[in-house]
């Protein structure tokens, strides 16, 4: 009552289920890493089995997962984990001592699985042996954002005056020495005196325009604000 129950809710073309895929084909494709066919009808199902088994591969080994009644409650301990060997023949055994009083077609899918498994396996072994190039997915739109984030760091850097300053700081620190040309030092005196000026107009146009913003706002509506002259620099 309880496996039929939710596979009513769930299964079908017309009910949605998160792992539903649907295709031309039907029956639809199941998306559960769980499902021991990859087709979505009721005794392929994981979820609306509380008995059910299958294989999964997990870093280049195969496992049995088995899923009793008892433990349906618990979504941690659901399924049971058991190792299989990695001779074929002997892990065929293996699934038919542990699934030893279970349906034969439940079986036959697991041996089924065993196959296209270690049949995958055994091509991964051979590509990496061959030496062929890996490819992988690229985002577009991660490669997109990274270079417009990059080209606007460039743009605000401004290496010109950035290495000027630099040489600047050292020349009067005396990192060159002391036998630099008086030419030379003239020069960065007066680059010197420039940064400083340049620094000082900003900062008294930015006060100048601060005043001239507060008296327009505390004048009264009717009047208008006379026009002062301003410093061009």
């Amino acid at each position: 009552m309880f496996d039929s129950s939710i596979w009513k809710t769930i299964g079908g073309s017309k009910n949605f289920c998160a792992y539903k895929l649907t295709t031309d084909t039907e029956p639809p494709l199941c998306k559960n890493p769980y499902n021991v066919t990859g087709l979505c009808d009721e005794f392929s199902c994981p979820l609306s089995n509380s008995k059910y088994a299958t294989l999964r591969e997990i870093n280049g080994g195969i496992f049995l997962f088995v899923k009793e009644p008892e433990r349906v409650n618990s979504p941690i301990n659901m399924y049971e984990k058991i190792e299989l060997s990695s001779d074929y023949n002997i892990a065929l055994e293996e699934i038919e001592e542990h699934l030893k009083y279970w349906d034969t077609k439940v079986v036959h899918k697991c041996k089924q699985r065993l196959t296209k498994l270690t049949q995958y396996l055994r091509r991964l072994e051979i590509i990496k042996k061959s030496e062929r190039n890996i490819y992988s997915v690229r985002n577009k739109k991660i490669v997109r954002r990274d270079k417009s984030r990059a080209m606007k760091a460039l743009n605000k850097i401004d290496f010109e005056t950035d290495i000027k300053n630099e040489l600047i700081m050292r020349a009067e620190t005396g990192i060159f020495g002391e036998n630099i040309q008086e030419n030379i030092k003239n020069k960065i005196k007066k680059k010197v005196e420039k940064v400083k000026n340049k620094a000082k107009k900003k900062y008294v146009t930015d006060f100048v325009e601060s005043e001239s913003d507060c008296e327009e706002e505390n004048l009264p509506k009717n009047v208008k604000p006379k026009k002062k002259n301003s410093i061009k620099w």
